[in-house]
This record gives structure tokens, C-alpha cells and sequence, in this order.
């Protein structure tokens, strides 16, 4: 915040209420200053018996005080510099919103106390950052695309799915459905089956430039994992991502997405582990308080 601040308009009643060391000067049409515990006051005459009062602190050498309000994305620089700037009336804040997946701590190292106001502008904030990998996958959870588009998305993204050695298919296995899929272009879907293998497997007509019709299939996993960070330099989370489609009836137009299972969980366990780590490295450095 800029130390130069425009405050509201004031009567002389005002003046002598609220600095009651004041001394007036005898031309009251002038500009006049004064000071506040050594803060330049300039006090501009805008009306009869008003002034238009701002604070020039930033004439000063140095500030009165501290005032910051700064922004961390590590975890490990942030507990340093609430260590080192912590006193007697700091606090520790962490918010938690599970529902919206967001999560932040704010350090506030002028904060009140019972019964001791204090300004709360001197503020260290951590805000983690998320994975390139949690951004992409989380922003396109639930959104529809053609068919080349689901191909081209999965073999993009063909690093962060993992098998489990049960029904969840391998990363290779994907990729070898994800070539099935690109490869099949200009044909006309109509039904999809679900196989005993893990398998959704679409039936679609092809049409020859000659005019001969073929029929076929090709098969795509119903359901697979994906391991991926939720924040930067974070664990691997694992994810359960399932398969939905729709076929347009009218051009036989097939659309494919996939729906994130338990986000919301996932994030908790990655926030949780953020919090710990908080907790180990500042406890009994400064109070702290969760779900603010």
C-alpha cells in the first residue's frame, strides 16, 4: 500500500477531536502541517472550516512501522521468514476450502491480541502452486471432445496413467487404444458395449470413397488410473478417471470425456500433508489456527 493516505474531509471540530495537540494556524485558508507521533499530517483548506487531511509519511527517512504484504509459493522460504520476522504478536492462518480446492496459509505479524488492537498489515502469505499435470487434467474433467481430440488429449498425457496389474490398463495399453482410436476417422459410430475385459468397445459403419460400407469396432478403456502431483514438487496422488461418451443419433457424431473420481479427497490429502509440514516446522513458533 502506498504510505501516502487520502483521508475523508474534516471540520475544525474534527481537527481538534481527533489530534487534540493540535495547534492551529491564525490563516486558516492556507495549507498547514503538523505531525502525529512524528508523522507529517498536511492539512489542505477545501471549504470553510474544512480541511482535506493526508498522510505524508512517505516524506520520512525510514517508515514509522512495518507494513508488507508479501506472497510465497515455498513452503520451506515462508516458515524462514515467519521465523525471523515472527514476534509476541503473530499469528499463523490457514484456510482450508475443500469443496472450491484451494488451500493458503497467512502469517500476520502485527496482529491483535485480547484486549491489544494492532494494525494487522504486516502479512506473509503461501499460496502452493499446483502441477502443470493437476491443471491439465482438472481443467479438461467432464469436458466433451471429438473423438481425435480424446486421442491427441490421452497420448499428450500418456506419461501420468498408471496400471494397477488388475482391471486398470497399463500405459501402454493405452496408448495402443488411443492409435486404434486416431486411426479411425470419417465413420459413422452407432453403439458401444462394455467388455469383460475393462473395455468400452464402439461399433461405427465406414463408407469407402467407392461407396462400399464396412463395418468395425475399436476399444477404449472404460475406466484407468492417472498418478499425478497435486502441487508443484509434490507426491504422486493416485486418480480413478472414468470413461462417458455420447454418440449423436442424427450423424453418429461420437463424443468422448472422462470424470475425475474423489478430486476432492485427493486435494485433502495433499493439503493435509502441506499443513503437517506447517505445523512440524512452526509449532511453538507462533499461534496457529486452521479453517479460517
Amino acid at each position: 500500500m502506498d504510505e501516502k493516505q487520502e483521508l475523508k474531509t474534516l471540520t475544525e471540530e474534527d481537527l481538534r477531536e481527533f489530534y487534540p495537540d493540535i495547534q492551529l494556524p491564525e490563516d486558516l485558508k492556507a495549507p498547514f502541517v503538523f505531525d502525529v507521533e512524528g508523522v507529517p499530517i498536511v492539512a489542505r483548506p477545501v471549504g470553510k472550516h474544512s480541511w482535506e487531511v493526508t498522510d505524508r509519511s512517505d516524506l520520512l527517512k525510514t517508515p514509522t512501522r512495518i507494513k508488507s504484504d508479501l506472497l510465497f509459493h515455498d513452503l520451506e522460504s515462508f516458515c524462514r521468514y515467519v521465523k525471523d520476522y515472527k514476534t509476541e504478536s503473530s499469528t499463523l492462518y490457514v484456510t482450508t476450502a475443500i469443496k472450491n480446492l484451494t488451500f493458503g496459509a497467512k502469517a500476520v505479524f502485527n496482529d491483535i491480541k485480547r484486549n491489544q488492537p494492532n494494525w494487522r498489515d504486516q502479512i506473509a502469505r503461501y499460496a502452493p502452486i499446483t502441477s502443470a499435470e493437476w491443471d491439465d487434467w482438472k481443467s479438461n474433467n467432464k469436458e466433451r471432445m471429438s473423438q481425435i481430440g480424446f486421442a491427441e488429449f490421452l497420448d499428450e498425457h500418456i506419461a501420468d496413467i498408471v496400471g494397477d496389474g488388475k482391471r486398470a490398463p497399463s500405459a501402454a495399453e493405452v496408448l495402443e487404444a488411443v492409435t486404434n482410436l486416431n486411426d479411425v476417422r470419417n465413420v459413422t459410430f452407432s453403439s458401444k458395449v462394455s467388455l469383460a475385459n475393462g473395455m468400452a468397445s464402439f461399433a461405427y459403419t465406414e463408407k469407402s470413397p467407392s461407396g462400399a460400407v464396412s463395418e468395425g469396432h475399436v476399444s477404449v478403456p472404460a475406466e484407468f488410473l492417472i498418478g499425478i502431483p497435486v502441487f508443484e514438487d509434490g507426491p504422486a496422488y493416485t486418480i480413478r478417471a472414468k470413461l462417458r461418451y455420447r454418440i449423436d443419433r442424427s450423424s453418429g457424431e461420437l463424443r468422448l470425456w472422462y470424470e475425475l473420481q474423489q478430486l476432492q479427497r485427493v486435494f485433502a490429502k495433499a493439503m493435509e500433508a502441506h499443513v503437517q509440514k506447517l505445523e512440524e516446522i512452526l509449532s511453538g513458533e507462533l499461534p496457529i489456527y486452521s479453517g479460517c
